[in-house]
């Protein structure tokens, strides 16, 4: 009976949320929640989409959003406070934030398929990847002679083999890897496709797509470029990460792939658990995992502050051990700490990663500008507001300098005034993770990290590897 009314508790929370099949968030979401989640829809596109505050990582959504205030505004919501009478008095708050957290991530997933949907974004997103001068494919190269050892030694042993890629897009991380392979290899190789967008991986999908404007004409499906390296079978699966393991599918891929690799995707999920549980149960013994992805510090909380150096910070960064006193240092609320030196030996400091990513969004270091569309002055300006306040050790805060340095500024390569001069603060958060949290999602998932190194010249861009041992 009480796993019936946590379900039902669940399902209104979810709803109260903007969670309601066949419509959007901002159709579905309650004014009172939207306000708190996403207080700049109202505005054009990029920013309406973007300011979504639940595509912050989960492990950090508590110094972005107010839980409490939020769990205490959806109580009152008359669906939501009926079925919570359904439950125990004194597990009502537990069964709150438990559904909340749960809907909180499936509404940051949904917010990056709404943004995808968009035809605009379609177009950003192609900018964005020409801003990025480049490293993606660098990191693609650079895994795929991992991946071709692996499907050879398996093509050696069985005959066959399994090559599994959560978010294809284009079939830019598959193509290298079926590059390398000869003809006769890639005829012994099964592919198999996890995306939440139809048209990235079905090939029909994609040409009704480009027929209708929805997405850039000249951007391939992952199944087309699968099919034209003749591949022994693709298999396409339309799911989000998080809710692999439900598809009807799943159970017969289960323990049947020799590696799994994905690029630039699992970001695109508040929560990473389900993800690399499902890539765990995915691989066969034996079976490895190669991921590349975005990741950075700088979403850790709204006002970050630089730890000493060589202090030790716990992966949230809401704590530090002082190197000298020992003692440990908690951070105000809203408040995490970065690091200013390496954490271990091949990564960069996270305080670099911060002001890497900073520099891209405002204004870049060329006359393209940055992702904001500002130019290169702009990021020197951020530069010099980082460091004094560094210096006066006081918290850097991306927003609020944005509101007061940028908002009323002219970017470039702007169609039209009105986007030009829309007065918001610009919350573009992507649910970039440093490494280590990976890791830690990796290793509850069952499997062993094998390592983690960046892309030269990125303090950005890292390479995870991971085995499911025999």
């Amino acid at each position: 009976m009480l796993r019936t009314q946590k379900t039902n508790a669940s399902a209104e929370v979810r709803k109260a949320l903007g969670l309601t099949p066949g419509k959007s968030l901002k159709e579905a979401t309650p004014e009172e929640v939207r306000r708190v989640l996403d207080p700049y829809s109202q505005f054009p596109y990029p920013v309406s989409q973007a300011g979504d505050l639940t595509r912050v990582p989960r492990e950090y959504v508590e110094n972005w959003i107010n839980v409490r205030k939020l769990a205490a505004q959806i109580a009152k919501l008359a669906p939501v406070a009926t079925a919570l009478e359904k439950v125990p008095r004194e597990q009502r708050e537990t069964v709150l934030h438990t559904a909340l957290f749960e809907a909180l991530n499936k509404r940051g997933s949904q917010a990056f398929f709404e943004e995808w949907q968009n035809p605009e974004a379609k177009k950003e997103i192609a900018r964005i990847i020409g801003v990025s001068a480049g490293k993606p494919k660098e990191a693609n190269d650079q895994n795929a002679p991992y991946a071709v050892e692996q499907l050879r030694t398996s093509i050696a042993r069985r005959g066959n083999a399994t090559l599994v890629d959560l978010g294809p897009g284009s079939g830019a991380t598959i193509a290298p890897i079926l590059d390398f392979l000869k003809p006769e290899e890639r005829r012994k190789v099964t592919v198999v496709l996890v995306d939440a967008m139809k048209e990235a991986i079905d090939e029909k999908a994609m040409r009704n797509a480009i027929k209708s404007g929805k997405v850039i004409a000249d951007l391939p499906s992952a199944e087309k470029v699968a099919k034209e390296y003749g591949v022994k079978d693709v298999v396409s699966i339309q799911s989000a990460f998080d809710d692999l393991e439900q598809h009807p599918d799943f159970g017969s891929l289960e323990g049947t792939a020799d590696i799994v690799v994905s690029g630039a995707a699992i970001h695109h999920n508040q929560s990473v658990d389900g993800t690399f549980r499902a890539a765990a149960k995915l691989l066969r013994r034996g079976g490895k995992l190669a991921i590349w992805d975005w990741g950075h510090a700088a979403w850790k909380a709204q006002n970050l502050l630089v730890a000493p150096a060589d202090a030790q910070i716990s992966p949230s960064g809401k704590t530090y051990v002082d190197p000298r006193t020992k003692e440990i240092v908690t951070a105000p609320k809203d408040h995490a700490f970065v690091a200013q030196t390496p954490k271990r030996s091949g990564t960069p400091a996270e305080l670099a990663g911060v002001k890497e990513i900073l520099t891209t969004w405002t204004g870049g270091t060329d006359e393209k500008g940055g992702l904001l569309k500002y130019g290169p002055e702009h990021s020197q300006k951020l530069m010099t507001y980082m460091r004094q306040r560094i210096a006066a050790g006081k918290p850097v805060n991306f927003l609020e300098f944005l509101n007061e340095n940028l908002v009323g500024q002219k970017r470039l390569n702007r169609p039209g005034a009105q986007d030009e001069e829309t007065p918001t603060p610009y919350l573009f958060l992507e649910g970039h993770r440093p490494p280590e949290l990976y890791e830690q999602s990796i290793k509850r998932a069952g499997l062993t990290h094998e390592e983690t190194r960046y892309v030269p010249g990125s303090n950005l861009l890292y390479i995870i590897r991971a085995v499911k041992k025999e």
